[in-house]
């Protein structure tokens, strides 16, 4: 048999169950559109909007190329573009490495003549 205080724990626990399901996420997520909007972009890519003579507008990374492929005027596409940047950073890192032997080269060099030197003395 069902009493009045059987209903009014159910209709409670569905009030509690409906505010926990589908109200307060929804504020959840008010609370972290409202954080996002206040975060900084981030610093890895620079991005401009780049305006073609034809009117199309893209919000793409500062050295990121606008093509045309096949009459298709875009933006290049991403795994181009992030295989250009290893590219350049592979580049870029031989020089480092190049320097560097250079510089280790003259160190090892002067340590040969300051250790003959001291030898002299």
């Amino acid at each position: 048999m069902i009493t009045f205080s059987t209903v009014s724990r159910m209709r409670l626990f569905f009030l509690v169950f409906f505010l926990a399901l589908f109200v307060l996420p929804h504020f959840l997520c008010l609370a972290d559109d409202t954080d996002e909007n206040s975060k900084e972009e981030l610093p890895n890519f620079t991005y401009h909007d780049v305006t073609t003579k034809e009117g199309l507008v893209f919000r793409v990374p500062e050295d990121m190329p606008i093509v045309k492929r096949s009459g298709i005027l875009a933006p290049l596409p991403f795994d181009e573009y992030v295989y250009r940047k290893f590219k350049k950073s592979e580049r870029e890192l031989k020089r480092v490495e190049s320097r560097l032997n250079a510089l280790e080269e003259e160190v090892d060099s002067l340590t040969k003549e300051k250790s003959r030197v001291l030898s002299e003395h």
